[in-house]
């Protein structure tokens, strides 16, 4: 993924009026949290959506999410 397509995911996302009230030490302290537990890829849409893939080239497209978790 090249860096002006995670910038445009990035802006796309964050425009949506669920952020609206969200400030940035807010969200930082969000990131810093998955960051402790491991679960940026997980929870971050474009992330989470190319992981997925990658789990499903890996191990088969015959599983879950929750599956293809368990095997990794």
């Amino acid at each position: 993924m090249d860096e002006a397509n995670v910038f445009y995911r990035y802006a796309t996302i964050f425009q949506a009026s669920e952020y609206d009230g969200l400030g940035w030490g807010d969200y930082y302290q969000a990131f810093r949290k998955l960051k402790e537990e491991n679960a940026v890829e997980d929870e971050l849409p474009g992330l989470a959506d190319e992981k997925r893939r990658k789990l499903k080239e890996k191990w088969g497209g015959n599983y879950d999410d929750e599956a293809l978790m368990y095997l990794e």
